[in-house]
């Protein structure tokens, strides 16, 4: 991790020098990402918000959903899952809209998020973001992946 910490940052400097905003985002990104592999959730935070707040300012979507999600997982990691939940939603709505294939990541959190919680508490929280089609919609979704997940144990 060190020694991946320290290219890391050399890459940085040299993107900041170069003005290289994208590629400063990628680089705060993976300093987040190795900062929660070391269980240092408040750094990995503070890296995953310098790399969306540069994402937001390109109009990165992609970028702002990957962002987004592992924000996500590292709310999901400290044991804050009504923030992990806000938080997938958000990135599964980008991903959604943009069509990209990583929507499937946020649907399997979110998955695994409405059996650590409560019904009432997912279903509360992600109408706090949601529309109610939206929110129906959602836990459809679920819903029927639980199902075709429950047909592939059986066979």
């Amino acid at each position: 991790y060190a020694e991946a910490e320290r290219r890391y940052q050399q890459s940085l400097t040299i993107k900041e020098e170069l003005g290289n905003r994208a590629g400063m985002a990628n680089s705060y990104h993976q300093l987040g990402v190795l900062a929660q592999d070391r269980g240092d959730y408040a750094e990995a935070e503070r890296r995953y918000q310098q790399s969306l707040t540069i994402k937001e300012e390109l109009g990165n979507r992609a970028g702002m959903a990957y962002s987004i999600s592992q924000l996500g997982v590292l709310h999901a990691d400290t044991q804050k899952p009504t923030e992990a939940v806000t938080l997938h939603c958000r990135a599964l709505a980008i991903r959604l809209e943009i069509g990209v294939p990583q929507a499937s990541f946020d649907i399997a959190r979110l998955r695994d998020l409405r059996t650590k919680i409560s019904e009432k508490t997912f279903t509360d929280t992600i109408r706090t973001i949601l529309d109610e089609q939206s929110s129906r919609t959602l836990v459809e979704l679920l819903d029927h992946e639980d199902r075709s997940e429950q047909e592939d144990d059986r066979e």
